[in-house]
């Protein structure tokens, strides 16, 4: 934000307005979606021993599969901020 006053930028310039809106999306899912899924997910996992016969569990395997949505997305999301804060459209 600093560089924005210091670089005569304007906050109502579209790449600086979506690129704050994705910064506090990829926040959102990272640290209030995905870090409580995350820690599920490591609470269904403690002390389970799992051999390569064995399937997952349902429950940890859902926890599983929604933790890689929230990653994957957070990630798309990244890229779309890194894009923006290059080209400057």
């Amino acid at each position: 934000m600093l560089l924005v006053w210091l670089d005569g930028w304007e906050f109502v310039s579209f790449w600086i307005l979506a690129s704050l809106l994705l910064y506090i999306a990829i926040q959102v899912i990272a640290v209030g979606i995905m870090g409580p899924v995350m820690g599920r997910l490591s609470k269904e996992l403690d002390g389970f021993v799992l051999t390569p016969e064995d399937e997952i569990p349902r429950e940890p395997g859902s926890l599983l599969a929604k933790a890689n949505r929230l990653y994957y997305s957070a990630s798309v999301l990244g890229v779309v901020l890194f894009a923006l804060m290059i080209l400057k459209p």
